[in-house]
């Protein structure tokens, strides 16, 4: 078997294992419809549950980056924000965060966060001194990520994360890739989000779909923000992602419908209203 080939299988079997198990790093209740709901429309079915079951997992891999940068920061290790790269991979000790930084013209690891089970407060920290040469797998998933990056695609604005989960998890071949938009300022970005699939050997970019459109940011203070898409019918995992992550539902008006995004729980609270023209006044 490949090494593309291995570790794309260890970490998908991971990610859908600690999903299932974990009831800490994000909620994983399915997506369904609540009593008195419109049912979901069948051409939505299935994006839906892909929606839930793929949102959860970009969460779970963004807390651990996020607690992951925390404990270097607690440790006094400064300059993380300003590292090439974090790159998950998974190994007896449980996830392991490579964080990639360049030393003398050389891409290296200073330090490493490990956790045995998805939770900040199994945190560990480990330092090399001075910092090693990058393993294989850690390499290869940079490799990923910067034929992604390349693509020419960007977000809006200047910063963005980048999140990666194994094709075998999203039913696409090698390797899912999303670009999502930062505010400059505490608030939402409703748009910017992309979506590439990279071949396995992490060579080229089969497939780039942009997840929204346009670049609104939404103040952080909006109770219940709604949001128009009109790339895509359904809600995506990114909208799960954002919602989980903000802690607070918001709404998606598509040509279908009208959703609400809670969490992993997508409802779809009503077709799109038809307005009839006034009838002319007689005379």
């Amino acid at each position: 078997m490949s090494r593309a080939r291995t570790t794309s299988a260890a970490i998908a079997a991971a990610l859908l294992g600690a999903c299932a198990s974990s009831s800490r790093s994000a909620p994983t209740k399915p997506a369904d419809a609540s009593a008195g709901d419109p049912p979901i429309p069948s051409q939505c079915q299935t994006a839906v549950e892909r929606a839930s079951k793929l949102g959860v997992l970009l969460v779970q891999e963004s807390l651990l980056a996020e607690w992951a940068g925390d404990t270097a920061r607690a440790a006094g290790l400064a300059g993380v924000e300003h590292l090439v790269a974090a790159i998950t991979t998974r190994d007896s000790r449980g996830w392991v965060i490579h964080f990639v930084r360049r030393y003398q013209g050389d891409l290296t690891e200073p330090f490493q966060v490990t956790f045995v089970r998805p939770e900040a407060s199994a945190a560990s920290l480990v330092r090399f001194d001075p910092p090693r040469p990058l393993d294989p797998e850690t390499s290869f998933l940079l490799e990923v990520r910067e034929t992604a990056t390349d693509e020419g695609v960007r977000p809006c604005g200047h910063r963005y994360t980048v999140l990666m989960l194994p094709g075998e998890v999203a039913d696409e071949e090698g390797w899912v890739v999303y670009l999502i938009a930062i505010p400059e300022r505490d608030g939402w970005v409703f748009g910017g989000q992309v979506r590439h699939v990279v071949n396995g050997d992490a060579r080229y970019v089969l497939t780039t779909e942009p997840l929204t459109r346009g670049c609104a940011v939404m103040p952080e203070a909006t109770p219940r923000p709604r949001m128009g898409n009109g790339t895509r019918p359904c809600p995506s995992e990114v909208d799960v992602w954002q919602s989980t992550l903000h802690r607070k539902p918001f709404e998606i008006d598509t040509d279908v419908g009208l959703w609400e995004v809670n969490g992993p729980r997508i409802r779809f609270l009503r077709p799109p209203r038809v307005y009839q023209k006034a009838a002319p006044r007689p005379g």
